[in-house]
């Protein structure tokens, strides 16, 4: 009985630390991102309409746009369920 409850006690602390590391790797994910999504959405804001890579960049503003919005939702549902 006692070795089943220190089994119990580890798979918690197990779940808590998985969890803890999925949180820094969603945050550790997120930044980065960001960053490089605004970065591209100034280049496509300063792009003339001539630019060959105008398209390119509005469209890499939407990719990353729709990826950090993926993992801000990946990031509500790990705080809705730990």
């Amino acid at each position: 009985m006692l070795a089943d409850l220190d089994q119990f006690a580890k798979a918690r602390m197990d779940v808590g630390e998985l969890a803890k590391k999925t949180r820094e790797r969603l945050h550790d994910m997120s930044q980065p991102l960001t960053a490089v999504q605004g970065r591209l959405q100034l280049l496509a804001a300063k792009a003339t309409p001539e630019d060959p890579n105008a398209e390119y960049y509005r469209e890499m503003v939407r990719l990353m746009a729709a990826a950090t919005r993926q993992i801000a939702e990946m990031q509500q549902l790990h705080r809705a369920f730990s």
